[in-house]
């Protein structure tokens, strides 16, 4: 369990630093909304295809869960960044 909190911890140490460069960015006006979206959607869909594959190699006992752990923790960190992208639709829907 332990390794998983340091491997949990250097995933948030390399994407948030890349979310806020990136974010401050799209605030200046250098980066343009639709890319700057697209930059943080398409890996998390990425990351949700490679997650579920390894869940399914999991399943069959072809792979370990490492991989699927991994990925999960990359998921969870682009999903909060999905989730302050499209704060004001997610608000509205409580």
């Amino acid at each position: 369990m332990k390794e998983y909190l340091v491997d949990l911890l250097i995933i948030f140490a390399v994407l948030v630093p890349i979310y806020l460069i990136t974010y401050i960015l799209h605030l200046k006006g250098i980066i343009k909304r639709k890319p700057f979206y697209r930059m943080w959607n398409v890996p998390l869909a990425i990351i949700f295809i490679l997650a579920v594959i390894t869940s399914i190699l999991s399943l069959l006992k072809v792979i370990n869960k490492f991989w699927h752990v991994e990925l999960a923790f990359i998921m969870l960190a682009i999903i909060i960044f999905h989730i302050h992208l499209y704060w004001r639709q997610f608000k509205r829907g409580f």
